[in-house]
């Protein structure tokens, strides 16, 4: 931004034989939206510093002043380098080529010629006013203040003082706001490693600089809610919106948490908000869709209170969002796998205690589990259907490996090449409406079980079916994003027919932006406590 010139004053000389004599007066200041400029060279105080100059130099420094004036700032800059030839020792000179360069926002320049000048004129402390503004325009509040602090020392009853402290206090609140702004970033960037313990102390340090910043409790709540501390995460969340109502997100996070918490009326009151708040909001399908999942949650709530589950004495029921649920008719199906029959001696008790959401993994309080070790796998080349990828095959692959691994290779895969020797048959399909099981709004995949009742209520599965969409509103889907839904997929197709509560667990009923292309500790602990009684096979096949 230009600087802003002020009107210059008229020069006080005496004669003194064979030298003229000027009064060289302060460098009057100026603030113009939060950039500090230089006015010109005037006569300043009670006590006149005479310096000597020749004619010459003297009548260049008037034209230099003159042309500053008129913003002809390089012609200012070539008239006073002419008069440092003449007379290099000149700080005053300096002193106006210095504000000269200031006033041209060729701050580093203007920075050198004004330490120059005191070094060849120490009397000239006004300079030391000139410097502190050259620094503060550089966002370097630290260099500024002392020289700031330094010119009131040595001028107390300075006419300026009044203003050069309004600097020093306009340097600690920029400073306040580097060091928030610090701060924040700081966060953010641990936030991306997923390191959320670090990134929750970096938010709080930044709500100590400055509690009202509504940015800072925001990303405290999301590191919170990323932590599993959700109650904690809604306060931040809600502070962020008090701050600044036009946070729409803080409301979405809110409803986010509820749901994580397992509450779903006010999740589903807090997703109804952010649709009214937010109608033209590009998530508004997906927030539909999970209102729809939390509504039908409820329901399930209401219908199950009071009853047990035949394998769990605390049963919750899953959402059902049509993937992984078993056919009405599977109880025709012939098992096509032997049942397997858990050995007492090589089976491993749970752990008592372990998070997870084993409660939510049954469908109608039925539990479904392979039978036969390992399960044969074939996934069908894509390479014909719109949208696939390379990159897809090898994504599926790792997603089976992921999960045996989970398992503590206690379940175990094996591929084969043809689809009629397989127990789990995997294809690819670009058209969505061939994932839409009636009702159900469409995912990323669907996975059909059959499979055998057995007579405590639970289901050995025998075979299963998933299909894989490769695209998403006519976009491929990125290698993270199909990870996620192979993983979820297969999540079911091993006997996860629920979904977890949490936004952050791969078996998440709906996606979410909060689930990695991973699985969580719930993830594999729930897999873990599902074949807990199965004994542990040789190393994995796939």
């Amino acid at each position: 931004m230009p600087a802003m010139i002020g009107r210059s004053k008229v020069f006080l000389s005496v004669r003194s034989g064979r030298r003229n004599h000027c009064i060289i007066a302060a460098l009057f200041l100026s603030v113009l939206q939060g950039s500090f400029c230089q006015d010109s060279l005037a006569e300043r105080g009670d006590r006149p510093v005479l310096i000597a100059m020749t004619d010459d130099v003297h009548n260049m420094c008037q034209q230099a002043e003159t042309m500053i004036n008129n913003r002809q700032f390089s012609e200012a800059e070539q008239l006073l380098n002419q008069a440092t030839k003449l007379d290099p020792s000149c700080g005053e000179v300096h002193g106006y080529l210095g504000m000269a360069y200031q006033n041209s926002q060729n701050t580093a320049k203007a920075i050198d010629e004004y330490l120059l000048a005191l070094q060849l004129n120490p009397q000239m402390s006004f300079i030391k006013v000139n410097l502190g503004t050259c620094y503060m325009n550089m966002n370097q509040q630290a260099q500024a203040v002392p020289y700031f602090q330094q010119y009131l020392q040595e001028n107390p009853n300075a006419p300026d003082a009044a203003q050069v402290n309004s600097y020093i206090q306009q340097a600690g609140s920029r400073e306040g706001q580097q060091n928030l702004r610090g701060t924040v970033e700081q966060g953010q960037a641990l936030l991306n490693q997923h390191k959320f313990r670090e990134a929750s102390a970096a938010f709080q340090q930044a709500i100590a600089i400055q509690p009202n910043f509504a940015p800072a409790h925001f990303f405290l709540g999301y590191a919170l809610a990323q932590s599993g501390q959700y109650q904690q995460a809604i306060s931040e969340f809600q502070t962020s919106l008090q701050l600044d109502p036009s946070q729409k997100e803080a409301v979405l996070n809110i409803g986010s948490n509820y749901q994580s918490m397992g509450d779903c009326a006010n999740a589903i009151s807090w997703y109804e908000r952010y649709l009214r708040e937010s109608p033209g909001s590009a998530k508004s399908s997906d927030i539909q869709q999970r209102i729809r999942g939390l509504k039908q949650q409820l329901a399930k709530q209401n219908s199950n209170a009071g009853h047990a589950s035949a394998s769990s004495t605390s049963q919750t029921p899953n959402f059902a969002n049509g993937s992984g649920s078993i056919p009405p008719s599977a109880q025709n199906f012939a098992g096509g796998s032997a049942a397997f029959q858990p050995s007492a001696q090589n089976g491993t008790a749970f752990p008592q205690g372990q998070d997870d959401y084993f409660a939510n993994a049954s469908s109608d309080g039925r539990y479904y589990r392979w039978g036969r070790m390992p399960i044969r796998v074939c996934i069908i080349f894509g390479g014909n259907v719109p949208g696939y990828r390379e990159s897809y095959f090898q994504d599926l692959s790792d997603s089976f490996n992921k999960w045996a691994a989970a398992a503590a290779n206690r379940i175990s895969f094996v591929p084969v090449q043809n689809a009629t020797q397989a127990d789990i048959v995997c294809d690819w399909t670009a058209d969505p409406n061939h994932l839409v099981a009636p009702g159900r709004p469409v995912e990323g995949g669907l996975t059909k079980l059959s499979g055998k009742p057995q007579t405590n209520g639970d289901v050995i599965i025998s075979n299963a079916h998933i299909t894989i969409l490769t695209n998403r509103s006519g976009q491929p889907l990125s290698d993270d994003d199909m990870k996620k839904v192979c993983l979820h997929e297969i999540g079911h197709a091993i006997g996860i027919n629920g979904h977890s509560n949490s936004n952050s667990d791969i078996m998440f009923f709906s996606e979410a932006p909060t689930i990695w292309p991973a699985l969580t500790k719930r993830d594999k602990a729930t897999i873990c406590h599902l074949y807990a009684n199965y004994p542990v096979l040789g190393s994995n096949s796939r």
